[in-house]
């Protein structure tokens, strides 16, 4: 029962449902108490520390993926680590801790690579993007961005993909190269046939219909 409800949630998330992971959430700490039981694995811990982003509450995220995956090492719970360290970067970028974010990633890429941890890669890649996009390393967070699309094409994960070139775009977008983003957001958005409610979906949309650079995020 845990597991299902932390993948719905996570689903839930991943979907920009912030009510409706935030209810999975609720349901699975119930579930956990209600059984006496500790639930220590990396993946509901990224799916918590994503909801509190998206909540607007940086900082609270931050420290809980901190506590999270000290516990988890404690415990040898280390499966999926990459995630859970990729979702402590995108905390820290949105609480304004670039450099902190990026030594994150860096550790989340190089456990992928000791492990052979491949399936969450693509939005390691894509943190790193933003991370170095808020250093105003534009040159190198462009050549992440495509690495990520790169990957998520190559293990046809198109969800990931799509975030992964609305980031490439936005960026082109904002260095005045839009001529390069509308074929990139063309291309991916003719090859999805479901998720149409999806704030990825809807972000790739606005970036392609839009005559004006949208706002920063």
């Amino acid at each position: 029962m845990a597991s299902a409800l932390h993948v719905s949630m996570y689903t839930a998330l991943f979907r920009g449902e912030t009510d409706e992971a935030q209810h999975f959430q609720d349901a699975l700490e119930q579930c956990l108490d209600r059984n006496e039981l500790e639930y220590i694995y990396m993946r509901p811990l990224a799916a918590r520390t994503g909801l509190l982003i998206m909540e607007g509450r940086p900082e609270q995220a931050v420290q809980v993926a901190r506590d999270g995956i000290a516990l988890a090492r404690e415990k040898q719970a280390l499966t999926y680590s990459s995630i859970s360290l990729t979702a402590l970067a995108e905390a820290q970028l949105a609480a304004g801790h670039i450099e902190e974010g990026l030594a994150s990633i860096d550790e989340a890429m190089a456990y992928a690579d000791r492990v052979g941890e491949r399936i969450w890669r693509p939005e390691s890649m894509r943190i790193k993007g933003r991370l170095l996009s808020a250093q105003g390393a534009d040159q190198a967070a462009e050549k992440s961005f495509r690495s990520a699309v790169s990957e998520a094409a190559d293990l046809s994960l198109l969800a990931l993909e799509l975030r992964a070139i609305n980031d490439l775009a936005f960026l082109l977008i904002k260095q005045k190269r839009r001529p390069e983003a509308g074929p990139l957001l063309e291309g991916v958005l003719d090859r999805i046939s479901e998720g149409f409610a999806t704030s990825d979906y809807q972000e790739a949309q606005s970036l392609l219909s839009s005559r004006k650079l949208p706002a920063a995020r």
